[in-house]
């Protein structure tokens, strides 16, 4: 059971989620549509980010609306194979039906806190580019004597891409949260 959480629905059901799972693994573990549309949710009564990890008895409640899509960034957060297959399909068949011609282009932003060191951005910047994904806007958000926030609006064709970038910003250390 230690490799487990349990978690349980507003009306008192039990979600069995391998460690570390998030909310997103949650609502695809009660239903796909649940996952598909997700917004929001709270976690023990509390508004909570999605990539927050899940810990045994919490109570999580899935907040949904209509005409919702995954976000193609929940497949670096969701830890369970059928979260990840569901959101895979999703797109899948919504690539389907656009025309083949077009090619899809995804937008995401991320909150980067980064070392106020000289030459930090610019190393980003470019590792940025180096993935293939284009910055399409760069805002600080927040200023500390030891690092600075910045919020990058990022434009990218394929997820591998994405996911790539994601990695290598986890392994240089720096703390990253996708929006």
């Amino acid at each position: 059971f230690q490799d487990n959480v349990f978690c349980f629905s507003p009306k008192g059901a039990i979600i069995k989620l391998p460690k570390n799972a998030t909310p997103i693994d949650f609502a695809y573990a009660v239903h796909t549509q649940i996952g598909d549309s997700t917004i929001a949710c709270e976690i023990n009564g509390k508004e909570s980010p999605l990539q927050s990890i899940l810990k045994n008895g919490d109570m999580v409640k899935i907040i949904t609306a209509k005409k919702k899509s995954p976000s193609m960034h929940w497949l670096s957060i969701a830890k369970t194979g059928k979260a990840r297959a569901a959101i895979k399909r999703y797109w899948q068949i919504n690539q389907k039906n656009e025309k083949i011609n077009k090619p899809k282009t995804y937008n995401s932003t991320l909150r980067l806190s980064l070392p106020h060191v000289p030459g930090t951005l610019g190393e980003i910047s470019s590792l940025i580019g180096s993935n293939k994904t284009n910055i399409v806007n760069v805002e600080l958000v927040g200023k500390k004597t030891d690092h600075l926030d910045f919020l990058f609006d990022i434009q990218f064709n394929d997820l591998k891409n994405f996911t790539k970038l994601i990695s290598e910003l986890k392994q240089k250390g720096i703390n990253l949260r996708i929006i």
